[in-house]
Parts: C-alpha cells; structure tokens; sequence
C-alpha cells in the first residue's frame, strides 16, 4: 500500500523479521516497514517497530543482520526479506497519548535481498537479468515518445546499444517507465519517471543461483567503468531483479549519486559508444590486456574532488598506477631480481655504516631509502609504455621534460608548496588529456576520441599555456641535489 505521508511513489510493505548481531538472534518476529520508491529509485528505507524491551536491546547494537518474510492474505509464506547487514541509524521514542508509547528503530541496509516465491519455473528457456543504473547520456537509447488519450507511452527506439558479454549473454541497453497517480491534496495526477537499465538475455539458460547472478554483476561493474571513461559522466548499477529458479528476487545496494566528471562532451563520441565497449570487452577476453580497474576507478574518483591542486593529484596517481600496471605485466618493476638486490642491499649498509662524516641519524634516513634505487624511474616507464602502445603526448605539456614538467607540478604540489593558480590550471588539464590518451592507448582504441589534437584545437587551454610559461620566470632546477626528485 502507498502511504499518504511517504514521498510521492512510494510502497510500503511489512513483515515480520528476526534480528541477529554477531550471527545471534537478538529479537524475533519484531513488526517491520520498508519503503521503496520506483518513482524516484531512492535508497530503501527499513524501521523497526520494537518492544520497550526490544528496544532496550536493540538500541545498543549498531550492524544488525535482518531477516524476515511475508504473507498472503491466508498466511502463507509470500517471500522472503534478507538485509546481511545494516546500520542502525536512528532510535527514539514517540509517545502516542498518556498510556502509550512507539519506540521506533531505523535501519539502513547497505544490500538488500527481496524474494517473491513463484509456483512454478518460467515457462520460456530464457534467462533475463535487469540491472537499473544512474543516469548516463552516452548509453540512453535515443528515440521519440508518443503519448496516448489513455496516458500510455509508446517510444520508438532509433539506436539501442547492444554488446555481447562471455558465455553467450547479451547485454542491451534500455530505459524502462515507471507511474505513479495520486490524490494527495496539490498533487493530485499521474506522474512518471524513467531509468537507464542493462537488460541480460541468454537463450537455453535458466538461472540456478545468486552465484551466478553475483559474477554477472562484476562483468556489469567493468563494463560500466568502461562506459564512465567514454563518456566522461561516472555510471554504477543500483539494483537488479531476475528469476533464479523460482524465485523472483530484486537485489538492492547501498550507492551514491556520480555527477559528471568532466564539463566536456564525451571522450568518445556517442555515435561510436557501442563499438568502444564492444571493443573493451573483447580485448578483456584476449587475456594479455592491462587490469586498468585501479587506474580507471582512481580517474573517475575525480569527480568528487572540489579543488583544481586535488584533481591535478588525482589524475597524476591514477597515471602513477597504469605505468605500475604495465611495469609489473611486463616484468619490469623492479631492478633487480631478489638475490642480487640482497647482495646490493648488505654492501650499501656496509658502505654507508663506513661513513666517519655522517652521523648516525643521517645514516638512520639513507638506510630508510635505499628500496628507491630498486624502483624504476617513472621517466622511463612512461617512455617505454607510450613507445610500446604508440602514444605520441608531444602536443601536451610534457610529463618529464621541459620547465617545469608536469612531474616537477606534481612534486610541488606533494611538497605542500604553493603553485600559480594559472600554472595549474592549464596543467591539471593537460595532466587529464595526458591520462585518459594512455588509458586509450592501453585500451588499443585507435578510433577517434575527443583528445586528438584536431579535437582539442577547440579548447583554448591547449595552445595558451605555451604562451604563459613564456610571461613568467619560473625558476625550477633540473639539478639532482636541488631536493626535486622523482
């Protein structure tokens, strides 16, 4: 039922659930709402309805496991509600007259497992699992909508994009409708709202287990960080629904609302979206392309930074950890094997405990860095990474050459020492062209993308910080001794 007091499309439904803390029951058939939204696709929100006693208990634990279920009018079993854990967020009393008190406990879930029991398996040979995402433009299916008298809406799709996963699962992206009509006073209606989702389909297939849904949505996880790369706007799935043998479950997960990353148009173009994931996809399945997971999420971490110095530090790690990526795929991570890095090692310490003119402190700090000279120079792997996937930044500002390089900003900036506001402007854009270029190159996308120099000759940052370099008398010493290191 729809609660006149919840916000609009909102349902409510309650059951019946036993709570455990460390894997014991601590209360049992305890009265429990929860609220969802199709509407608005906002977080779930469960109470409790305890006891006086109950809530004495309850109201001294902090992560609760909950589960319960729910029933037909007769009173049979209708399905079943598991939240594995949860956070209790808010506990009070709310006195109802002079007799009688509510006490009230509200939970957030950070998962939530909600089973419908079905009388028998579905009769079509095909399984269907929907994951409902966060807004992304790149991937909306385009087309027009038609309304009827009735308020019926007919859409006609001119682009869908549609991918082929592993194991003979397409994947297709959609937009699915939702209603709501209400009498509340001032807002009396019909109201609707859409939402992105990924639609997986594969014939002869029924699906036999959460297992098998849980690695489908670690397939989805990548593919999406894929998505969010190309179109410069962070997307993450919600929740999913499907039929795993003849239960009906919708799974929901605690998320946060990405905004953009970037206030440019996509970094590939959206006419050619379904070939970059496609191509994304199959390079995966290849089995020699780099695991950009980390260098990917540290990228797209940006997005929630506010300051132009953090997002210019941001870009830099995400570059530091590709070129570790590629250092260790290829073998050349480190110097020396381990036998000759020990032998290194006990002569160094040897070497500089010999030293009459050193005091022991500054012995003490020496010893502390000798793991440095086992670490490649990331001059050096940023040459042999863009070499070997053919990466030409020479239009950029330059990462390890020049005055200052991109590299000397980034050591500053580590240092705590103040850079011009202009100076790290301009790099902390260069810095992110420079990133997403190798992020590509890496990704072996040859087609176009919106950092080729015909596509970044619109911007004005990309010829003016030439000229400005030219206006000041910026002082940085390539000498080693100077205390700017690498």
């Amino acid at each position: 039922m729809t609660g006149t007091n919840l916000p609009l499309g909102s349902t409510e439904t309650f059951f019946l659930s036993t709570v455990y803390f460390e894997g014991n029951p601590v209360v049992e058939n305890i009265r429990t709402r929860l609220v969802t939204n199709r509407l608005t696709y906002s977080e779930p929100r469960l109470t409790l309805f305890p006891s006086e006693d109950e809530y004495r208990r309850l109201s001294t634990t902090f992560e609760l496991e909950i589960k319960g279920y729910t029933k037909y009018i007769d009173q049979e079993k209708s399905g079943e509600i598991h939240i594995p854990k949860g956070y209790r967020s808010h506990a009070h009393k709310k006195p109802l007259d002079t007799a009688w008190t509510e006490y009230l406990i509200e939970v957030e879930p950070s998962e939530l497992y909600q089973k419908r029991y079905l009388k028998t398996k579905p009769e079509d040979n095909k399984a269907i699992v929907t994951f409902f995402l966060t807004s992304n433009e790149a991937a909306t299916p385009l087309g027009g909508l038609e309304y009827s008298f009735t308020g019926d809406v007919k859409k006609d799709v001119v682009r869908k994009i549609v991918l082929s996963l592993d194991d003979g699962w397409k994947a297709q992206f959609e937009e699915h409708y939702n209603y709501a009509d209400t009498r509340i006073e001032n807002m009396q209606g019909n109201f609707s709202s859409h939402q992105l989702v990924i639609t997986l389909e594969k014939e002869d297939h029924l699906l036999d287990s959460l297992d098998e849904v849980r690695q489908l949505s670690k397939a989805i996880d990548r593919l999406l960080l894929y998505l969010s790369f190309g179109s410069r706007q962070r997307v993450t799935w919600i929740r999913w629904t499907g039929i795993v043998q003849t239960e009906l479950i919708e799974y929901h997960r605690l998320f946060y609302q990405p905004s953009q990353l970037s206030k440019d148009e996509e970094l590939v173009e959206r006419k050619v979206i379904q070939d970059f994931l496609q191509h994304c996809l199959d390079q995966e399945r290849t089995g020699k392309s780099l695991n950009l997971s980390l260098p990917l999420v540290l990228l797209l971490a940006t997005e929630r930074t506010y300051t132009v110095e953090a997002k210019f530090l941001g870009f830099y790690t995400a570059l530091e950890a590709l070129l570790h990526v590629y250092a260790k795929s290829r073998g050349i991570n480190k110097h020396f094997d381990s036998t000759v890095w020990r032998t290194f090692c006990h002569e160094m310490r040897d070497a500089i405990n010999g030293l009459g003119f050193i005091t022991p402190d500054d012995k003490t700090v020496m010893l502390g860095k000798l793991g440095m000279f086992n670490q490649p120079s990331s001059k050096l792997l940023y040459e042999k990474f863009c070499r070997e996937f053919r990466i030409d930044n020479s239009d950029l500002w330059p990462l390890t050459q020049g005055a200052p390089s991109l590299l000397d900003v980034r050591n500053e900036l580590t240092h705590g020492r103040k850079t011009d506001n202009l100076l790290i402007d301009y790099a902390e854009q260069h810095l992110q062209w420079t990133v997403e270029r190798c992020l590509l190159g890496a990704l072996q996308w040859k087609d176009a993308s919106g950092v080729t120099p015909e596509s970044l000759g619109r911007y004005s940052d990309y010829q003016a910080w030439k000229k400005y370099l030219t206006k000041v008398n910026v002082a940085y010493s390539k000498d080693e001794c100077n205390g700017r290191k690498e």
